[in-house]
């Protein structure tokens, strides 16, 4: 298959998936007329569902992404010095040099400036109104990286909808908060390991809202069968149990699907009548070479396994077959090649070159692109990548000519730094200020730092980016 061939291909697959899409956002938001653009001119990175239309100043600060961070109207000094007391006492730094840090850190924060704004007042403007608009909510999409707006209402419809079903929700009357700690306390007392247990008690518990032997020891099974099973949320004031599955986002979820989805693969494929001839996964994709005719046969027999387990297959279409992020390619000749796979829906929206984050934040960007652009693809389709690589990265605000130095980098293992003893020192990140401050106390050898970026941005609060600014659900 020749490149341009491929190219072709994917071309008209895409255009198939924006048809589907365009006829699914009509069916369900009938009031909307919605435009979709095309691949061809530019992703759609804002999809407003709502009544509601939205200012151009609006739609152009959603367009940067949620984890853009705009610059702070003003430079958090109190954080700074609280901080900066804090690494003083955890450091145990000496009466002297503790005096001399904070002559040179209280200089600094007097004649730093603020950095310069990213965004315009018009924008700010247009969170301010966002975010005082109760009956919107923005919202990450699923899949994609996109930005959503829907009517508030039409969301609580839908999670009271969800919440409805019987069969994996239970509402209860009470908080189930106090009742949890108690008997999270009595498990953990169990365990017996004085390390783990100091990190895994709860110190402030609140209610979780919804967006030799080769036994298992007892004390382990017991505590992770009831995490499994007191999964509760916040709902408006009401109180809800999961009663079937696992919370999405809960730190147990993708452990408990591999287990379960080792337990059905080894059931499946023991009593299959026709195997796969290859069968790879991960969690809960497969990616499985079946004869053609057996196909059927094999589909059927795998939603057989378990009752609320429904198998879909998407089988191999002009000899090309997505699986994760990988589009496997099989030539003429019968060579099986790869390249990089991107869903229809995907934005090519990534962390802007002028969020304010931190550089190796910022740099991590171009860094992962191009390391995923080498390991996924063969030679024949490197160079197309990478151009789309260059490309997307320019669009969201990026110089190639500074991107291009970690092509010389990829695929080499980053080292980290050795651990030290020392207690590290944690400061919001400021453009400008944080660094020079990072000097002063790097000074002090008795201190080793990690930057974070908790900041105070366009006067709304100790947010950190658009998505705390907007308090998304």
């Amino acid at each position: 298959m020749t490149h341009s061939r491929a190219e072709n291909i994917g071309m008209q697959t895409t255009k198939r998936q924006e048809h589907k899409l365009t006829n699914l956002i009509k069916y369900i938001y009938p009031h909307k007329s919605l435009k979709v653009a095309t691949k061809s001119t530019e992703a759609v990175t804002v999809v407003n569902l709502s009544s509601k239309e939205l200012s151009e100043d609006t739609v152009s600060v959603l367009s940067r992404g949620l984890n853009f961070a705009p610059t702070p109207r003003r430079i958090p000094v109190e954080d700074i010095i609280t901080n900066i007391e804090n690494t003083i006492f955890r450091n145990k730094i000496p009466h002297g040099d503790a005096d001399c840090l904070r002559q040179d850190v209280s200089t600094l924060l007097r004649k730093s400036p603020l950095p310069k704004s990213n965004i315009t007042l018009k924008e700010v403007s247009a969170l301010r109104e966002l975010r005082n608009d109760e009956s919107l909510l923005v919202l990450p999409a699923d899949k994609g990286n996109a930005t959503v707006v829907v009517d508030t209402e039409a969301y609580e419809h839908k999670i009271t909808q969800m919440v409805g079903d019987t069969s994996v929700y239970r509402k209860v009357r009470y908080n189930p908060t106090s009742r949890v700690t108690t008997k999270v306390n009595k498990l953990l007392n169990i365990i017996g390991d004085k390390e783990l247990v100091a990190r895994l008690r709860p110190l402030n518990p609140t209610p979780p809202k919804i967006y030799g032997r080769t036994t298992l020891p007892t004390s382990y099974v017991e505590s992770i069968t009831y995490c499994l099973k007191s999964g509760y949320f916040l709902w408006r004031g009401d109180f809800y149990l999961q009663i079937d599955g696992v919370a999405m986002g809960s730190p147990l979820a993708p452990v408990v699907a591999n287990i379960f989805m080792e337990w059905f693969e080894e059931k499946a494929l023991e009593s299959a009548n026709v195997k796969p001839r290859y069968w790879w996964r991960y969690v809960d994709d497969i990616f499985a070479v079946v004869a053609r005719d057996a196909l059927k046969d094999l589909t059927s027999h795998l939603n057989r396994v378990h009752a609320k387990i429904e198998v879909t297959i998407e089988e191999e279409k002009e000899g090309k077959l997505p699986f994760l992020d990988v589009l496997v390619i099989r030539e003429p000749n019968g060579r099986v090649t790869h390249s990089v796979y991107r869903k229809p829906t995907h934005t090519d929206r990534y962390l802007r070159a002028d969020s304010h984050h931190h550089p190796s934040h910022l740099s991590s960007v171009p860094r992962t692109l191009l390391n995923r652009a080498l390991a996924l693809c063969d030679h024949d389709y490197v160079n197309a990548e990478l151009r789309h690589v260059r490309d997307v990265l320019e669009r969201n605000g990026y110089q190639w000519r500074k991107c291009r130095r970690f092509l010389g980098s990829a695929g080499e293992a980053r080292k980290r730094p050795a651990e030290a003893e020392r207690t590290p020192a944690y400061f919001p990140y400021v453009q400008g200020v944080t660094d020079k401050i990072v000097d002063i106390v790097e000074h002090v050898e008795a201190v080793k730092l990690e930057d974070m970026e908790v900041i105070d941005l366009v006067d709304l609060g100790d947010v950190v980016d658009l998505e705390d600014t907007l308090k998304l659900e």
